[in-house]
């Protein structure tokens, strides 16, 4: 269903999820590849040049290079679980994510890759979701948000939860380079990270507001 709706370009797809576990299970394979933005980690540059290799929508992650919208009925009924072998989603530059009512959780980045359980240059919007459980780890401490990394483009996180993610930096979220982001009505609890920002890491130079959230045991 994603790749269909990455097919359609421009045009905006609604994806309505059964109640249930949609857990990823194709290994990452580096062989089929997907050129992604990377603004490289914590270099703040905006280089398409990366030593990572982005595995494509036929193995690993699910990417988002389309307008796309994916609905459950509940947190507690509709998962997305990446199962630990690579973080469950990646939204490209130009793209743009919404997820409403949905768990995304199980989410493993590649070494020194960000982004646990989602990692974005595009547009990202969550609504009465909750992030839990994911990580990005890197042998050399670069990896960013263990829940979400924001990249570029824009983070709109409203009534939703992020909780029990970690990562070296911005356990919960991480937002880098030109990114702005709100934040609002939302839980970060619980989040890890082995460096700074347990709850929130943001050194972009776009806005990030908080408003009417707890941050709690971070």
């Amino acid at each position: 269903a994603i790749g269909q709706a990455n097919a359609r370009g421009d045009q905006p797809t609604t994806i309505i999820l059964a109640s249930g576990t949609y857990a990823l299970s194709r290994q990452s394979d580096s062989t089929k590849s997907i050129e992604f933005t990377d603004p490289g980690l914590f270099a703040g540059g905006t280089s398409l040049s990366s030593d990572h290799v982005w595995t494509d929508n036929s193995s690993g992650d699910l990417d988002v290079l389309g307008k796309i919208t994916l609905v459950g009925d509940s947190a507690n009924t509709v998962v997305i679980d990446a199962n630990g072998i690579d973080r469950a989603i990646k939204v490209h530059k130009n793209a743009s994510l919404t997820l409403q009512r949905l768990t995304v959780t199980g989410g493993v980045a590649p070494n020194d890759e960000s982004g646990g359980g989602i990692l974005s240059a595009g547009n990202l919007t969550l609504d009465q979701v909750v992030i839990r459980g994911n990580e990005a780890i890197g042998v050399n401490a670069n990896a960013g948000g263990g829940g979400v990394a924001i990249w570029n483009g824009t983070a709109t996180i409203r009534d939703s939860r992020l909780t029990e993610n970690q990562s070296d930096a911005g356990g919960g979220i991480y937002f880098a380079n030109l990114s702005t982001g709100e934040i609002s009505g939302s839980t970060l609890d619980s989040n890890t990270a082995t460096d700074f920002g347990g709850a929130v890491d943001a050194i972009a130079s776009g806005q990030i507001d908080i408003l009417n959230s707890t941050l709690s045991l971070n």
